[in-house]
């Protein structure tokens, strides 16, 4: 599970947009690989076919099957089963609960408002709570604007992590400097002193980086970063 999509091996990803996950209203957090281990049926709804999955376990530790994963044939929309709350949540940098709630079998009675990850504010901004405040004749609708960018960056200018590469550019559209990491689980920390080889063999000194940024009220909420 990555912010980038959901992969089903090491090279193939589904886009949110083709599951039920409402990606705009939670980031993953980055502090390491996430990977579920899943039920997935095949079923007919509404004349289309459709794949149902359930989680069985949020913190699954034995990958080799994932690994060993080929997709024979494109997937069509992913259903995902009522998920468990308190196992979700902690896996998330930052969250909207209020509209996650549908997503949950065990959503919580009194409504959360904070990131789990004390590191990573939650998707939770000053315009929402006063939003919250106001009588419905006077509610503010927050200013919400989406980038979508294409540029390079440099193979010397990033540092490689655990589990992928992170970097920080300025970007112009929002005047300010943001922080990406593009998620890989086969790249290790270790392998940062070496990543002049790794643009060597490339024959590039640079990477090509697709963007997507979302600021709430000129607030930056997610800046996710995707590479081939």
């Amino acid at each position: 599970m990555t912010n980038e999509a959901i992969f089903t091996n090491k090279n193939d990803g589904i886009p949110y947009s083709n599951t039920n996950l409402e990606k705009d209203y939670f980031t993953f957090s980055t502090r390491k690989p996430i990977y579920w281990l899943t039920e997935a049926t095949m079923e007919l709804l509404d004349g289309k076919h459709v794949i149902k999955v359930k989680v069985i376990e949020y913190d699954c530790k034995s990958i080799e099957q994932f690994n060993r994963q080929v997709r024979k044939e494109p997937i069509p929309f992913m259903i995902f089963e009522k998920l468990d709350y308190d196992q979700f949540i902690p896996q998330c940098g930052s969250y909207k609960p209020n509209k996650l709630k549908d997503l949950f079998a065990n959503y919580p009675i009194q409504q959360p408002i904070e990131s789990s990850d004390p590191s990573q504010s939650p998707i939770i901004n000053s315009s929402e709570k006063l939003h919250n405040q106001l009588p419905a004749s006077k509610l503010i609708e927050p200013i919400v604007k989406e980038l979508q960018l294409e540029f390079r960056f440099k193979f010397s200018d990033s540092i490689i992590v655990d589990g992928g590469v992170q970097f920080t550019k300025f970007i112009d559209e929002t005047n300010c400097q943001i922080s990406f990491t593009i998620v890989n689980p086969a790249l290790k920390q270790h392998y940062n002193s070496i990543k002049e080889y790794f643009a060597k063999k490339l024959g590039k000194k640079t990477f090509s980086v697709l963007a997507t940024i979302k600021q709430v009220d000129w607030k930056i909420i997610t800046a996710i970063a995707y590479s081939k």
